[in-house]
């Protein structure tokens, strides 16, 4: 990377921040999601998820539009401080017809970063 380009860092999470946790391609197991939210809230994090997440639909974690609107919903939600999918992987690409391009320019994340110049 050019000295002259500028790399986004973005804040560190601190005790309360709230964190979304999306599904957008395949489902995964509940224990093993249980597990996860529980080490997230032992960070002193607190995780959010919509009901959707735990949507089934074949292979697949739900419908693409439902898993691009909690994408998006994430996205611009401004008392969220980070995104983290359950589980990604092939259906991913599903979100892409269903996503705002104007909402994730507006809305650049991480939200609260900080431009630095890395040096080489």
């Amino acid at each position: 990377m050019p000295s002259s380009q500028m790399m986004r860092k973005p804040q560190a999470l601190q005790p309360g921040d709230r964190i979304a946790i999306i599904a957008p391609a395949s489902p995964f197991a509940r224990d093993e999601f249980d597990r996860g939210v529980a080490e997230l809230r032992r960070l002193g994090l607190e995780p959010v998820y919509s009901d959707r997440v735990f949507a089934r639909t074949g292979y697949l974690a739900g419908a693409a539009e439902d898993r691009a609107r909690d994408l998006l919903d994430a996205w611009t939600d401004p008392a969220i401080a980070a995104i983290v999918a359950a589980r990604g992987g092939y259906g991913s690409v599903q979100l892409l017809p269903f996503l705002n391009r104007r909402a994730f320019l507006e809305r650049p994340r991480p939200s609260s970063a900080t431009a630095t110049t890395r040096r080489s």
